[in-house]
């Protein structure tokens, strides 16, 4: 087949350039990769982005040219339409300021994380059909719980094995879907003796002996970004393609920020989108855990003059500027799911949030909770902490003036809630009642 692909792939350190068929995943020492996209070459308007929709809900096949895939290849993907997208009036209303969110916690497996990995997969088993290579592919994982289920569906769907690495005493909660779907599952035990998070360190052997990543970080996963930014494509599209003012979005390991990042760089270089419609970019981690906002402290601390400036220095100090998060044993949060003890996407968040004028904030665990409590109630969905910490940050930037009133803001309820129950310690128990000594008890109000 010929070499027909609309992107190439770019070392984000170096600037080189490789073919699509060049089956790299990860960059040489820690580099990521990344999709160049031929903007010349795509024609994709909103028109023609109306047109699709009438024919399939699959977002992946309305916007295929953005995805690291071949034009000519079959795309495996669920058949799943758009995740829901709102105006939370009721939520807008309490808080002075117009919240829309998107709610990503309705995909496959109940949290963003799919969007991220289908994408990856289809470029691995697409390169290899192209080039000829009939080498078994067996992918890895490494995740904190809903990475490692999310990579566990894809694999299923494609019918390949996988050893997922999670992170800490995985319970039955994380691990019974993994297992049913025939995945390997290792829990991985914190080891002062290794830098940083254990089960990376075992996602990384495993890649070393031959496994291909299915990873939700986009240093070590070539594609994942690009398929995450399908969700905020969906959101633009659901919201009439409208800017916002702002946008609040939790940070672990980075992917799902740095996927909205380049949502709006395509919009923007296809002209779906006005310059002037991005929002201020701010990110959200939890006061367990924070290397995002100390890194982007250390940035701001140079007085950068430009986006120029910041780019390079967190590319060529990257070491010395993106450390991972010191800590003798596993962070703690009710927020387990933006743990990560490194914020891999760390060099493009601190500069989407330099040139878009946002901030790095970190919340408390009092916070985390008054904002998962806040987003059930006033949206009627059941998120989980960790899916509505982006609120919290949103709840922050009000009280630090941040955010002024009648100001429009874009978040992301990412996880569901029923899959974190565990974790969180004041669910609200039912009122316990006997249908007759009771009764005048449970009828008050009425």
């Amino acid at each position: 087949m010929a070499e027909d692909a609309l992107f190439t792939i770019e070392n984000t350190r170096t600037g080189e350039r490789y073919p699509a068929t060049s089956e790299r995943y990860t960059g040489d020492n820690g580099e990521k990769l990344r999709c160049a996209f031929d903007y010349e070459r795509i024609t994709l308007t909103r028109d023609i982005i109306d047109q699709r929709r009438h024919h399939t809900t699959d977002s992946f096949q309305v916007y295929k040219e953005l995805m690291p895939v071949f034009p000519d290849e079959p795309l495996v993907a669920p058949k799943f339409g758009p995740t829901p997208f709102e105006h939370a009036k009721k939520l807008s209303k309490k808080l002075g300021v117009e919240v829309f969110i998107k709610y990503p916690m309705y995909y496959v497996t109940g949290s963003h994380k799919p969007y991220h990995l289908v994408p990856a997969a289809n470029y691995t088993t697409q390169v290899r059909r192209r080039n000829g290579d009939k080498r078994p592919i067996v992918f890895a994982n490494y995740s904190c719980g809903n990475a490692g289920d999310a990579a566990s569906y894809v694999a299923n769907l494609f019918g390949l094995p996988i050893k997922v690495f999670l992170l800490g005493s995985a319970d039955h909660e994380r691990t019974a879907p993994l297992t049913m779907r025939g995945s390997e599952v290792y829990s991985v035990s914190w080891d002062e003796r290794v830098t940083g998070d254990p089960s990376y360190y075992m996602f990384k052997e495993a890649v070393r002996r031959g496994a291909i990543p299915l990873a939700c970080a986009g240093p070590d996963n070539f594609g994942v970004v690009e398929g995450g930014k399908v969700m905020f494509l969906e959101a633009m599209e659901q919201s009439g393609w409208r800017g916002f003012d702002h946008a609040f979005v939790q940070v672990g390991g980075g992917l799902l920020a740095n996927a909205f990042l380049n949502a709006y760089d395509d919009a923007l270089a296809l002209g779906l989108l006005p310059q002037e419609s991005v929002p201020a970019f701010h990110t959200v981690q939890t006061e367990a855990c924070y290397p995002l906002r100390l890194a982007y402290q250390r940035v701001m601390e140079t007085n950068p003059r430009t986006n120029k400036d910041v780019t390079c220095l967190v590319c060529d100090r990257r070491e010395e500027m993106l450390k991972p998060w010191e800590a003798k044993e596993e962070p703690e949060s009710v927020a387990h799911g933006i743990l990560d003890v490194e914020t891999y996407e760390g060099a493009e968040l601190i500069a989407g949030m330099y040139r878009t004028g946002g901030k790095a904030l970190i919340v408390c665990e009092d916070e985390l909770m008054d904002a998962w409590r806040l987003g059930a109630r006033a949206t009627g969905h059941f998120a989980s902490p960790t899916g509505t910490s982006g609120l919290a940050g949103l709840l922050r930037a009000i009280d630090e003036g941040i955010v002024d009133k009648g100001e429009s803001v874009l978040l992301t309820f990412t996880g569901i809630g029923q899959k974190q129950l565990s974790t969180t310690k004041e669910v609200a128990e039912p009122v316990k009642v006997n249908p007759v000594d009771d009764i005048e008890r449970a009828m008050q109000g009425l």
